[in-house]
């Protein structure tokens, strides 16, 4: 019967969602109250004041510093994309120029092999079938120094066929 009383005297518990919110609303002031005694100042006084603009003038540095990183950053991000620039332009040439030391090295070969086939210019250079293109400039150059040999080698030149 004890039982049965103590069931009795309890409070039927209701679903107000308004008794809810008033509990979640208590405690958040009481969480407020704690943070606010954890300050060694109380509120509004000067000392509060003095706190809050120093935090502001530190937000406030930060903020300007930040800003000139971003434009530090906007500045190298220009700058590599100019460098960027100049090192696709830079390949480009450097692809050309490998093109065209391959076409002067097979023209050179053409050339080298035309003036080889004809035996009356090995005769006068002193050059042979080994003979690379390097040794047949300098050959020809020592040849015109001599004013005969310069002559025969025009003649015979003229009667070749580069193409």
């Amino acid at each position: 019967m004890s039982v049965e009383k103590s069931k009795m005297n309890r409070k039927p518990k209701t679903a107000d969602p308004n008794e809810a919110e008033k509990s979640n609303v208590l405690k958040e002031s009481q969480n407020t109250k704690k943070a606010a005694k954890k300050l060694p100042f109380e509120n509004f006084t000067n000392e509060f004041k003095d706190n809050n603009r120093k935090r502001e003038n530190e937000y406030r540095f930060l903020r300007r510093k930040v800003k000139t990183m971003e434009e530090e950053i906007e500045n190298v991000e220009e700058c590599l994309e100019a460098l960027n620039g100049q090192k696709m332009k830079l390949k480009a040439e450097q692809n050309d120029a490998i093109t065209i030391e391959r076409q002067s090295k097979r023209a050179m070969e053409r050339y080298r092999k035309v003036i080889l086939s004809s035996t009356q210019l090995k005769k006068i250079l002193k050059i042979n079938e080994n003979s690379d293109v390097a040794s047949i400039i300098f050959a020809l150059k020592n040849a015109q120094k001599e004013s005969d040999k310069k002559e025969q080698i025009k003649k015979f030149v003229s009667e070749l066929k580069f193409n």
